[in-house]
């Protein structure tokens, strides 16, 4: 048995050895290619001699160069996709937010013009009415398909944030087919193709932020997360005293300190809204007065336009209620203390009618501390309820006097 094997190695062991050093001298020099990704997205294998060819993924021996580990960390395309990813990301959540911007623009002004077919459908003619029914209809059509998009970019959301946990190749063609879906589903509607639409109403309806020009591109550090505490209609900003009077009283012998009359709420009754465009039927104004010892007034201007506003209202009697409502549900009752019969100002067209009243200790704390919400006013001719506009007037009076 002995000399067999010594026989097989004396007769192999050359062409064994001639093999070895054939493949050694022949085997490509894999660590000398390089793997590059061109424009196109293609895998480009860059041999030591410099000569090229495309990698087929569907191809088992280039899918295992393409796995090889020292290629992808020489691709500088593979250290920058998870960034590219998370990019898409941020541009995706800034486009939902801006589409929510838009698409309220466009609720404001298709509320509008039907409210002006409502409102001047008589006055209208034919083709101004078909005009506005059109453009209502487009309104409604982008709107709805500004809608869609945001529920596409919520979904694109999803899925890039599963791509950031694959890695490899995988996450590559992942990403190619991802972008390859994604340019497929968003689609503008026929009606952005309408160029006046796009320039007038949405300029950049259904486009890749990519294709955007630069000049008119948003940029994306303008843009940030909603901050409710940062919203000026949720927290506004402070507005400043304005004190119209700070000085002794001359009859009292007192300090006084006088706020500006600050508009409160303002009213137009619906039939007459056509007769006043530019200003309103009812305007009122409130202004708070502090005495030294104490005492507080509340000062209400009633403007109104109309020539028989005394006949109408008759003015306001000494000892008439006035019922303040809190947006806490809450509610007092201030008594005015003086006459005014009212008068007219041929100049501005307009009655003014003015009550004071004192305010204790309670009303004072309420006042300061309370939003308000409606304020009920007791005419010679009735009593009236109107909705109060800023709510905070009063408290912030009260914060400047005091």
């Amino acid at each position: 048995m002995k000399w067999k094997v010594r026989i097989f190695f004396s007769h192999f062991a050359p062409i064994l050895l001639a093999t070895i050093v054939a493949i050694i001298v022949f085997l490509p020099d894999v660590h000398a290619q390089q793997i590059e990704q061109n424009q196109k997205g293609d895998w480009i294998l860059i041999n030591k001699d410099g000569s090229t060819r495309i990698l087929n993924p569907a191809n088992k021996s280039d899918l295992k160069l393409l796995n090889t580990e020292p290629a992808y960390v020489r691709s500088s395309f593979l250290t920058e996709l998870a960034d590219k990813i998370t990019q898409d990301l941020k541009e995706s959540e800034n486009k939902i937010q801006l589409n929510n911007i838009e698409s309220e623009r466009l609720r404001i002004n298709r509320d509008l013009l039907e409210q002006t077919l409502k409102t001047e459908k008589e006055e209208l003619g034919e083709a101004e009415i078909n005009q506005t029914r059109k453009q209502i209809n487009e309104l409604k059509i982008i709107i709805s398909y500004l809608k869609k998009e945001n529920l596409q970019y919520q979904n694109d959301i999803e899925n890039l944030k599963s791509l950031l946990k694959i890695s490899g190749p995988k996450q590559i063609e992942a990403y190619r087919t991802f972008c390859a879906e994604r340019d497929k589903k968003h689609k503008p509607p026929p009606i952005l193709n309408n160029p006046n639409i796009k320039r007038q109403v949405l300029p950049n309806a259904g486009k890749s932020i990519d294709n955007i020009p630069p000049d008119s591109r948003p940029a994306l550090k303008d843009y940030a997360r909603y901050v409710p505490t940062e919203d000026v209609m949720v927290k506004p900003p402070v507005r400043p005293c304005q004190i119209e009077f700070e000085g002794e009283d001359e009859f009292m012998g007192k300090r006084r300190k006088d706020h500006a009359a600050q508009v409160l709420f303002f009213y137009t009754p619906a039939p007459l809204t056509k007769n006043y465009p530019d200003s309103e039927y009812l305007t009122c104004k409130a202004a708070l007065s502090v005495v030294s010892g104490g005492s507080m007034f509340l000062n209400l201007y009633f403007y109104i336009a109309v020539n028989d506003a005394g006949r109408l209202f008759g003015g306001f009697e000494k000892g008439s209620i006035i019922n303040l409502k809190f947006l806490d549900g809450d509610n007092i009752a201030i008594i005015n203390n003086r006459n005014d019969p009212g008068l007219y100002d041929p100049v501005s067209k307009t009655m003014m009618f003015r009550a004071q009243c004192n305010l204790g200790a309670a009303a004072q704390d309420k006042i300061s501390s309370k939003s308000l919400d409606k304020i009920r006013v007791t005419w010679q001719t009735g009593y009236e309820d109107y909705d109060v506009f800023d709510v905070d007037s009063l408290m912030r009076q009260a914060k400047c006097i005091q």
